[in-house]
């Protein structure tokens, strides 16, 4: 949805439909060959980004749909889009993870991390507003990172080995990264700055399968949540 609320995005095949949220109405479809249906779209500064499987993300308008840039990913992208207004984070069906400045859609900087991407990046931040230090996490095949942003480039700070392909997460909380991995085992691992350390306890091990999806954290009830290929969702208590 748009940030006032007021529309909706529906992307299917070979295209793109803003929505009214009051009715559903169409306001506008445009044509978007090989959108991806998997990368979940982001509303920045009225403009909507959409990824496709041929690996470009386009910026279009908000208004009436009109393409104004396209960045080029170099191969599909597939998971979600992370950014915060002034840029937006690509992960590609490759090992690179890409920050991509949202006015002229350039590339800012790409890392490569060594392995293919297969989790979304979540991103923390340290430091006061105007000088602050971006921390994402990205999940690559059997490995968790922590990144830092620097502006201009990318430092690798840790790496985190899982021992099978990380499927969901990472997600971040009051210092602790919760992610799942195939073998049906949900990691906590601390933060620690120079390096990711597991917290005791943990993994656990699920009884349904693996963690595809999730987590989520609900800090009402001081939970950990993620939901398995056995179509189970399962509760941790917060670390």
């Amino acid at each position: 949805a748009d940030p006032a609320g007021n529309s909706f995005y529906v992307p299917y095949t070979g295209n793109l439909d803003k929505r009214s949220c009051s009715d559903g109405s169409v306001v506008w479809s445009e044509a978007v060959s090989n959108i991806s249906l998997t990368a979940d779209m982001m509303v920045l500064n009225d403009q909507v980004f959409v990824a496709t499987t041929d690996g470009d993300v386009e910026k279009r308008d908000a208004g009436d749909g009109t393409l104004e840039a396209t960045f080029e990913a170099g191969a599909s992208v597939e998971l979600p889009l992370l950014g915060d207004g002034q840029m937006i984070y690509v992960t590609p069906k490759s090992s690179k993870v890409y920050k991509v400045d949202v006015s002229t859609m350039d590339t800012v900087w790409e890392k490569d991390i060594g392995k293919v991407n297969t989790g979304p990046a979540f991103m923390g931040f340290t430091g006061q507003p105007a000088q602050r230090t971006g921390i994402l996490y990205a999940a690559a095949e059997d490995s968790v990172y922590r990144i830092t942003d620097n502006g201009s480039s990318a430092t690798i700070d840790w790496t985190y080995w899982a021992g099978d392909t990380v499927s969901s997460g990472p997600i971040e909380y009051d210092g602790v990264l919760y992610f799942g991995r195939e073998g049906g085992r949900y990691y906590a691992v601390e933060d620690n700055g120079t390096s990711g350390d597991l917290v005791n306890k943990w993994p656990y091990v699920g009884a349904s399968g693996n963690a595809d999806t999730g987590p989520w954290i609900d800090r009402g009830n001081s939970r950990a949540i993620f939901a398995t290929t056995g179509g189970d969702l399962e509760a941790f208590e917060l670390e």
